[in-house]
């Protein structure tokens, strides 16, 4: 019984990489493990958030960012979420549970619990509004990189924001 649960275990993690190698437009960089950097300075080497994708032994889409969300000291907030494509575009919801598990670093060192309750207070204040709504990315090809252009709930959100993928041992890193 036991081998035949250490053979079930091994063919899902297999098949989940299999799928993570196979992962689809326009996030298909990922599966030979790129990330794509936000905003990217190449001279410092620094992006506003890195962004990978995997997939779970569910075969579900998760995406894993590192975003920049105060420049002095650098505090960062990695979330875990799974995501969609639809039409081309990256798309998920943002909820609430992934902003109660994010991880936040001051300065590269985790912030203390009472500190990461309030930050994660202050998050959820400022995101009240988009909280529940399915946030889309399209990734529009511009120079070397791309534009991500968002849309929330299906309308077009302001802006855009370039991007690049980039390789891990290219030693890119999230820092104002």
């Amino acid at each position: 019984m036991r081998s035949v649960i250490v053979v079930a275990s091994f063919l899902a993690l297999a098949s989940a990489a299999a799928l993570a190698d196979e992962l689809p437009q326009p996030i298909a960089q990922a599966g030979d493990g790129k990330l794509q950097c936000y905003s990217p300075n190449p001279a410092k080497k620094t992006c506003a958030s890195l962004d990978g994708y995997s997939v779970d032994t569910n075969g579900m889409i998760v995406n894993t960012s590192t975003v920049l969300i105060a420049p002095n000291p650098p505090l960062t907030m990695q979330t875990t979420s799974k995501i969609t494509i639809k039409n081309s575009q990256v798309c998920g919801l943002l909820k609430r549970e992934d902003l109660d598990q994010a991880i936040f670093l001051a300065d590269g060192k985790p912030v203390g619990s009472k500190q990461a309750d309030q930050i994660r207070q202050q998050m959820a204040q400022d995101a009240k509004n988009e909280l529940g709504h399915e946030i889309c990315t399209a990734y529009v090809p511009k120079g070397k990189g791309f534009v991500a252009k968002e849309s929330d709930n299906g309308a077009p959100a302001k802006g855009e924001e370039p991007v690049i993928w980039v390789s891990p041992d290219e030693g890119y890193r999230v820092a104002p």
